[in-house]
This record gives C-alpha cells, sequence and structure tokens, in this order.
C-alpha cells in the first residue's frame, strides 16, 4: 500500500505560538502511538509571519483514515481551532516517490519546501515524473537531504513536492531565477 503525507496549512497569531505548540505536542503523543503513524510534525513559514504547516506521514491510506478520526476525537481540537484565523487547508496526498531522509527524520530547527501544481486533465502522471527528475537534479545540490513527491487522494492532477534541506541557504541555492511555481519555505519547530 502507498504512503500518504497530509499537509495542513495554518495560520494563528504569532503570539499564539507557543499555545499552538503546547496543544499540537499533545495531538503529537496521541498520533505517535497510532498504528501507522510515521510522524507527526509542524513547521513554520519562514517567509510569512502566522503561517504554519503540519505534516502528517502514515505508512498507508488506512492509517491515514485512523488519523483523521483521532484528529476529530482530540481533545485538544476545539482549543486549536480557537487559535486559527483561518480555516485550515489539508491536502492528503498519496507519496508516488520518496528519496533519502523521511520528514521525521528531520532536526528541529531543519528546513523544507513545498510546491503543489496543477496538470492539465489525465496528465497528473507526467507531473509526478517531472518533478521526481527535477529532485534528481536537486540531489546533487549541497545541502539536499531528501525529497518527496505525491498527487492529492482525490485529484491526481494535483500534484505536491516537498523537499528537506540542512538550511535556508540550501533552499535558496537551488531555486531558479524565474519560477512559475510558488516555493514556500519552511523551518521545522516541532
Amino acid at each position: 500500500m502507498p504512503e500518504v503525507v497530509t499537509l495542513t496549512y495554518l495560520t494563528v497569531f504569532p503570539t499564539d505560538e507557543r499555545r499552538l505548540l503546547v496543544l499540537s505536542t499533545e495531538v503529537k503523543q496521541r498520533f505517535e502511538r497510532l498504528p501507522g503513524c510515521l510522524s507527526y510534525t509542524i513547521w513554520r513559514d519562514d517567509d510569512e509571519e502566522g503561517k504554519y504547516l503540519l505534516i502528517v506521514h502514515y505508512d498507508s491510506v488506512d492509517a491515514s483514515l485512523h488519523g483523521y478520526e483521532a484528529w476529530g476525537t482530540s481533545p485538544q481540537m476545539f482549543d486549536l481551532y480557537a487559535i486559527f484565523r483561518s480555516s485550515p487547508d489539508v491536502l492528503r496526498l498519496v507519496v508516488d516517490r520518496r528519496e533519502g531522509t523521511s520528514i521525521g527524520e528531520t532536526p528541529w530547527d531543519g528546513f523544507l519546501s513545498v510546491s503543489t501544481r496543477n496538470a492539465e486533465l489525465g496528465l497528473g502522471g507526467k507531473l509526478v515524473e517531472e518533478l521526481g527528475m527535477i529532485f534528481v537534479e536537486l540531489a546533487n545540490m549541497e545541502g539536499y537531504r531528501g525529497s518527496m513527491v505525491g498527487h492529492q487522494i482525490q485529484l491526481a492532477e494535483r500534484v505536491s513536492g516537498i523537499v528537506l534541506w540542512t538550511d535556508r541557504t540550501s533552499f535558496l541555492a537551488s531555486l531558479p531565477k524565474k519560477s512559475m511555481y510558488e516555493v514556500r519555505p519552511f523551518r521545522r519547530i516541532l
């Protein structure tokens, strides 16, 4: 069965970051006991204050469904929603390709970049291949630690790429001078 990663984009007031971390640490302890949950991490957007990314990595689609159930029954859920400035944006991805270090193995203060792209109808697989080839080239760059490419479960044409870096400098060196796609940088905080 394929691995699944959920990317949940969160927005909170910067003054609520500490509360986000306290509540997320409690939820993380619950998720770490779930069969099939490989990691539960929180990342701070390195460019936009108050923006965060929760990434949960599962070993299967079934495990991810148990994760949704655990989230929905979590005692911290209402406290977390109380500090969100807007509704979370959740992407659930089937992992098509993974290389190098996994997300959960990234050290505190480690770095990752995320881009999400939309392919023409029926061409999601080609976009996965294209991102995979780009990431093979990135693997030769200093500071590269690993990567992952996946497509959204409900829409195979929506493809996300995640690259793990040792630091922001390595990430910045990887960017082309002109890009057609937004690539968001995040720093691990949990």
